[in-house]
């Protein structure tokens, strides 16, 4: 034991409960919400010299057990015996120099400090050297591991097979105090075991609860009698060497008497014996215990897989009998977990085609999953379905036989009874109408090969299938139509025009008909009329005593070449030329008059034409021009005279100004007496008619310039005879050109 301070008298003084902590820790700090029985203050003197307490135990559920403060130090002497604190046991704090050396095993059974609770302290000089260890189960609040061992003292340790130990929550890493003594043994204490605190004002005997019964506490099934452990002796556990009777402070305040040192061998013995015991439960849990434990963990797993199975969970079944590894037949139910998803999945999948209404998709996957569920039945209501809608579509395409057939296989199936009357009906009404249809296509053959009065005849008895009554209208018009057309055929234009004007009236629709019927409408047939009226006024007029009247009439007509037939179109050109003939002729233009009255056939055309002709002059000068008069040269024209062409000259001075004007008959020969200087020859022949010195011998007689020595000025130089020879290839002379000029430059 750890020498007292003389100044306290052989105590040391340790804070109540409500302090903050104990003086020589202040980490220490007291637990939340325990219960507290309290030793009133002074049933343990302050002076008190030590106690000792023999084998004490504190049954379970017992209240916090405080020392009050100025209590004497309580001493657990040399091999006193084990103190046993039972399960869910309160708070126990043991101040400084508490269990001596040699101090059996104290046990603070598992559960005994709540998770939470504060850090429980060990003050310095606890454990002195040589002292048992003391256990922490499994759980409880932290310790430093790092904390040297005290000298001689077994190694630092957690309870073997735990987890390092973890703080309670709210609470300090545990730690070595400073200044153990050394040697002191290892420090352990159970799970949630409370924090340590002496029991303020503690009598000085044994320690009641506060509202306890009078005799002792005994936990539920409990022996009668106080617990003795294992092997101690029958009667109160006496220390070996201690006096015979309860250990009594010196009321002089003296240190105690230390008692003479006994051996431990007892003590001993009895720590085997427990050892061995703990051994063989230990085997026992391990070898019997928990194989047995976790055998019963798998077949709970594997029955709760089977009623997953019942669920159709199968996929988490599965899981867990995989999970299940070696256990029998969970490798089975696995593989028939699998199995039994992917028949599931597939029956889901059908279920989706089926809801779809994809009928043929859903018989295929139905089809597949054989006898699973039903499957089979699902199947056949697919192939219904899919006959059902076949059936609908043979009577929607108007095959009611083939419709019926199908509908009366598929039984009392949907409405399928009421669709075999419905296609019974339908199929009557079919036949009746294939009939119409084929009346009405007679009497469409009728019309269009223009039979329009049994056409009529054949629509009205159709009644009012499809458009016969339309048609039989129809073919009343085209019969009045007809006739109008025969009115106008007959040239009866007038009476035409009124006919096709009472069609109009009588039928608005006719315009639209005659057009489908590929006719021509009443309007351009009145229009006809009118054109063919105004050919007629036009042609009288021109036959009238004033051709010429008539023009703005024909050349109206013109306008109307898409009505009028060739031969009024050619009637009307004779006509116009006609008058243009006369035109042409008045204003002197014989050659262009000949002409058109040569192409109008009408009227004396061919009279007037011959009168277009002009007489032929004699051969010699028909024109000199009064400001050349004189004549000192002379000029004798030859012509050739077996080519049977008359021909015509002009003569132009210098500034294109005509001078004089010769013809010469056909075989003969000119002559002409001219003033002397430069003139310009042209030179005209034709052996068709002369139509004047203005159109001369028209489109069909020779016009040309006579050329000569690269140019077209001849000089004629006064006082001589000069000869020219036409169309000659003969030499001799100056040899002159031709240069062929239009007509109308002559």
């Amino acid at each position: 034991m750890q020498d007292m301070d003389p100044n306290t008298n052989g105590t040391t003084q340790v804070p109540p409960l409500n302090n903050t902590g104990w003086q020589n820790n202040p980490q220490a700090v007291p637990p939340q919400s325990n219960p507290q029985v309290n030793i009133p203050q002074g049933t343990l003197q302050a002076d008190a010299p030590q106690v000792d307490i023999p084998k004490v135990n504190i049954p379970q559920g017992a209240p916090q057990v405080n020392i009050p403060q100025g209590n004497p130090q309580v001493n657990m002497p040399q091999g006193a015996p084990q103190v046993n604190m039972p399960q869910g046991n309160p708070q126990v704090n043991m101040p400084q120099g508490n269990i001596p050396q040699g101090n059996p095993q104290v046990n603070v059974p598992q559960g005994n400090i709540p998770q939470g609770n504060p850090q429980v302290n060990m003050p310095q000089g606890n454990i002195p050297q040589g002292n048992p260890q003391v256990n922490m189960p499994q759980g409880n609040p932290g310790w430093n591991p790092q904390a040297a061992p005290p000298q001689g003292a077994q190694a630092w340790q957690n309870r073997a097979g735990s987890p390092p130990p973890i703080p309670p929550q709210g609470a300090q890493a545990w730690q070595n105090r400073a200044g153990s003594p050394q040697g002191s043994p290892q420090v352990n204490m159970p799970q949630g075991a409370p924090k340590a605190v002496p029991p303020q004002g503690a009598p000085d005997k044994a320690f009641t609860p506060q509202g306890a019964p009078d005799k002792p506490f005994t936990p539920q099934g409990a022996p009668d009698k106080p617990f003795t452990p294992q092997g101690a002796p029958d009667k109160a556990f006496t220390p070996q060497g201690a006096p015979d009777k309860t250990f009594v402070p010196n009321p002089d305040g003296a240190p105690p008497q230390e008692p003479p040192r006994k051996k431990k061998t007892g003590l001993w013995i009895l720590l085997g014996v427990i050892a061995a015991a703990i051994v063989v439960v230990l085997l026992i849990v391990f070898l019997v215990v928990l194989p047995g434990m976790e055998q019963a963990r798998k077949q709970s797993e594997f029955d709760s897989a089977v009623a997953m199975m019942d669920e159709e969970r199968y996929t988490e079944a599965e899981q867990i009998f995989t999970s299940l590894e070696d256990f029998e037949g969970a490798a089975d139910k696995a593989a028939e977990c699998r199995n039994l998803q992917k028949q599931l999945d597939a029956y889901n999948a059908a279920e989706a085609l089926y809801k779809k209404e994809n009928w043929e998709a859903a018989k295929t996957a139905f089809a597949a999953l054989g006898d699973y569920k039903d499957a089979k039945k699902k199947l056949s209501t697919c192939q219904q379905h899919i006959d059902y809608s076949s059936a609908e579509k043979l009577m929607a395409d108007g095959d009611y036989e083939a419709a019926i057939e199908a509908f009366t296989a598929l039984g009392s199936f949907e409405d399928s009874a009421a669709k075999v009357t419905e296609c019974q009906t339908l199929l009557e009404e079919k036949i009746r109408q294939e009939q119409l249809k084929a009346d009405y296509d007679a009497a469409l053959e009728l019309m269009e090969g223009d039979e329009y009065e049994a056409a009529r005849d054949a629509f009205t008895a159709l009644g009012d299938y499809d458009d016969a009554a339309e048609q039989a209208e129809k073919c009343s018009m085209m019969i009045d139509y007809s006739h109008a057309m025969e009115l106008g055929e007959n040239e009866q234009y007038a009476e035409a025009k009124a006919a096709f004007e009472e069609i109009e009236a009588e039928y608005p629709d006719s315009a639209e008909w005659l057009s489908d019927m590929g006719r021509s409408s009443t309007s351009l047939l009145i229009h006809v009329c009118d054109v063919e009226l105004a050919y007629e006024a036009a042609v009288n007029q021109f036959n009238g005593d004033s051709p010429a009247s008539a023009k703005d009439a024909l050349e109206a007509l013109e306008e109307e070449s898409d009505i009028l037939d060739n031969s009024q179109k050619d009637v009307i050109q004779n006509m116009l030329d006609y008058i243009e003939g006369l035109e042409l002729y008045n204003s002197g233009k014989y050659y262009d008059a000949y002409w058109k009255f040569t192409s109008a056939s009408v009227r004396d055309s061919e009279a007037m034409a011959q009168q277009c002709i002009q007489p032929t002059p004699a051969t010699g000068e028909i024109y000199r021009n009064p400001n050349y008069a004189g004549a000192n040269c002379s000029l004798a024209i030859y012509p050739p005279t077996d080519d049977g062409n008359a021909n015509y000259l002009k003569l132009y001075n210098t500034a294109e100004e005509l001078v004089s004007c010769i013809f010469i008959r056909s075989g003969e020969a000119g002559y002409v007496e001219l003033p002397g200087g430069e003139y310009i020859f042209k030179v005209a022949y034709g052996s068709g008619p002369w139509f004047g010195p203005d159109d001369m011998f028209g489109d069909e007689g020779s016009y040309y310039r006579m050329e000569i020595n690269d140019g077209y000025v001849v000089n004629l130089e006064a006082g001589y005879a000069w000869e020219l020879t036409l169309r000659t290839s003969e030499g001799g002379g100056t040899g002159m050109g031709e240069e062929s000029v239009p007509r109308d430059s002559f």
